[in-house]
């Protein structure tokens, strides 16, 4: 399976400088916790691996489990995986409550500029998406599903030992 390294840092960090442009301390984004939810002292990418690892380990437990019928421990691997999924629910809406604070927040919604109707990316970006339309996004997502998919499926498949049987080509004189 094609791994993707996850950025989560570095929006964090963006997030940390566009406030601090728009006259928000460090100070009240690591202490308001009413508005700012994200741990910006956190080291995220981490938080979320060991997270995923975790949901990974427990779902193959839950799946050995079912495919033995020992409900006992297809139960717990629920009960982990459930808590999974959980910080994983609440790790993304910290995310998101922290990008809605930032962009539309009482005290910044006024410090943003109006997005003009036909607003492009400029080109000079290092941005793999630029100017695409939306039915250009959802093909080369479609196309990305198909090659995971495909991976996943080659990851399925027994590994296979062939054996070489010589041929008279192969065998020499000795």
């Amino acid at each position: 399976m094609t791994t993707t390294k996850t950025k989560f840092n570095e929006l964090r960090d963006a997030i940390m400088l566009a406030a601090k442009q728009q006259g928000i301390s460090e100070e009240e984004l690591h202490g308001n916790l009413d508005k700012w939810h994200m741990d910006y002292k956190d080291n995220l990418d981490r938080d979320f691996k060991y997270t995923i690892n975790d949901l990974n380990e427990n779902t193959k437990l839950f799946k050995q489990a079912i495919e033995r019928k020992d409900m006992v421990t297809a139960i717990v691997a629920l009960v982990y995986i459930e808590i999974q999924t959980h910080e994983l629910r609440n790790f993304f809406e910290n995310i998101n409550d922290d990008l809605i604070q930032l962009g539309w927040g009482e005290k910044l919604k006024e410090k943003w500029p109006d997005i003009p109707e036909d607003y492009q990316v400029p080109p000079d970006y290092d941005y793999e998406n630029t100017n695409l339309t939306c039915l250009e996004r959802r093909e080369k997502w479609a196309k990305f599903d198909l090659e995971e998919d495909r991976l996943d499926e080659l990851e399925q498949r027994p590994k296979v030992l062939t054996m070489h049987k010589k041929t008279p080509l192969d065998q020499t004189d000795d």
